[in-house]
């Protein structure tokens, strides 16, 4: 595995999911709209949009290419029309298992060439803090809040 390479495409995921999480958050409707729209949604897309921030910059490249494309580049689609508390709870899941699964090959490759490498070693550290971070967001709150049907 080419870890910059990797390291950019997981940008570029979280970036999209950021930008899918923004989409979810206009397009709520119904039951527990504020919930979901101010306190679920917001805080999703406005988190993930900054974990892709950090990660774009632990690229360091000297140019970068649009992030407006990153949603192209990863080929994700972002769900059109309205949503409800149910489907944004599939959808959140969705993009969670996307992020987590990406996140831990990155994660799994940087720690183990980071053996040597004190810049390797603090992106794996970086990768595992999202791993905890998200994975906990996906296997309690987000189950739990289908739970409540």
């Amino acid at each position: 595995m080419n870890i910059g390479s990797a390291l950019f495409e997981l940008a570029d995921c979280y970036q999209a999911a950021a930008g899918g999480l923004h989409t979810l958050h206009l397009a709520m409707r119904g039951r527990e709209f504020d919930t979901f729209h101010r306190d679920v949604l917001k805080k999703y897309y406005e988190d993930m949009g900054d974990d892709a921030d950090d990660l774009y910059e632990w690229c360091a490249l000297d140019k970068y290419p649009s992030l407006n494309d990153a949603a192209t580049r990863v080929q994700f689609t972002t769900h059109e029309g309205e949503v409800n508390r149910e489907i944004a709870i599939v959808i959140i899941d969705s993009i969670l298992d996307i992020i987590l699964e990406k996140t831990n090959q990155v994660y799994y490759a940087a720690d183990t060439m980071g053996r040597d490498s004190p810049a390797l070693c603090g992106l794996a550290a970086e990768l595992q803090n999202k791993l905890a971070r998200w994975s906990k967001e996906a296997r309690y709150f987000n189950a739990h809040r289908g739970e409540q049907g």
